[in-house]
């Protein structure tokens, strides 16, 4: 609720459902809202993409470096920077997300992790399957459902009050261009299977 009162009646509401035998509640994606109406469904694939924007949780990525051998990588510590820019009346936002996890598992193909020059690649491989993920967020919410649920206009209002007061954002928000810059490191490595 707090969320959706900072964005104007916009924002994502926990699904629940019963599981198959109907016994248990189970967690299932989110609503997307409106104006303070459902418009919307996102799976939770598509919430795991939004929250590298919104939520300061960890979060588990599976990448594969060309289909030979996969890793599980969890970020424990993740930074967000929404910096919107105001220039000659034109808006546009820089998101900067610096993740920083450990490779919990590798499957296939052994890669020794010891050399720097495979670290290297690893993290080019999880950044772009990050930055992949962000932007397919920022597509469903722009572009599909034209909500911004993932807080962008709640940042331009704290930094620019009196630009803010000015939009119509709802209406201006599909528009709007945002740059994404992603960069993933390594800090540990856990046991490989």
């Amino acid at each position: 609720m707090q969320d959706m009162q900072n964005n104007q009646g916009n924002g994502l509401a926990c699904r629940v459902t019963k599981n198959d035998q109907g016994q248990m509640m189970v967690r299932h994606g989110s609503a997307v809202f409106k104006n303070w109406k459902a418009v919307g469904w996102l799976s939770n694939e598509e919430i795991q993409e939004a929250n590298w924007i919104m939520d300061h949780n960890p979060t588990t990525v599976i990448a594969s470096n060309k289909g030979q051998t996969t890793y599980t990588y969890h970020a424990n510590r993740k930074a967000v920077h929404i910096n919107p820019e105001v220039t000659k009346g034109k808006i546009s936002f820089t998101l900067r997300i610096n993740v920083m996890g450990d490779i919990i598992e590798q499957k296939g193909e052994h890669e020794d992790l010891s050399k720097l020059e495979n670290v290297a690649s690893l993290e080019k491989i999880l950044t772009q399957d990050i930055e992949q993920q962000v932007k397919q967020a920022l597509d469903k919410s722009q572009n599909y459902f034209g909500v911004d649920y993932l807080g962008l206009g709640h940042e331009l209002y704290k930094k620019n009050p009196q630009v803010f007061r000015q939009l119509d954002w709802n209406a201006m928000y599909p528009q709007v261009p945002v740059r994404v810059i992603v960069q993933a490191k390594i800090d540990t490595f856990g046991a490989f299977k």
